[in-house]
């Protein structure tokens, strides 16, 4: 029997293109959550990675693995995971991704 694993990783996601004829933008560095159907509870980071990569994400990192306890989507706190975790055992994978913003620069007390 199938189960949804749950990757937590930090990758690369190609810039959206402009229409303005400029050099090609930046890689934007995120991290996420993959789902990914797997036939059993074996952390699996090169087919996470390659389920990564499908979805667009260069380099990715495994961070953290988990398998997804199905129960636990019943709990209203985990109600966004219900589509992610459908869209994972219909087309094998799912991704959730988030910029990771730089922390701002120290403020100094001179001006």
């Amino acid at each position: 029997m199938a189960i949804v694993a749950v990757y937590k990783f930090r990758a690369n996601f190609p810039a959206a293109a402009s229409d303005a004829p400029a050099p090609a933008p930046a890689a934007e560095s995120r991290e996420g959550l993959l789902l990914l159907r797997q036939e059993s509870d074996t952390r699996a980071d090169a087919d996470a990675v390659a389920a990564c990569a499908s979805h667009g994400a260069l380099d990715a990192v495994i961070e953290r693995y988990s398998a997804l306890d199905a129960a636990s989507l019943k709990k209203p706190q985990n109600r966004d995971f219900v589509p992610l975790h459908a869209q994972a055992l219909r087309d094998g994978s799912a991704i959730i991704s988030y910029v990771i913003a730089a922390p701002s620069a120290p403020q100094s007390g001179l001006h």
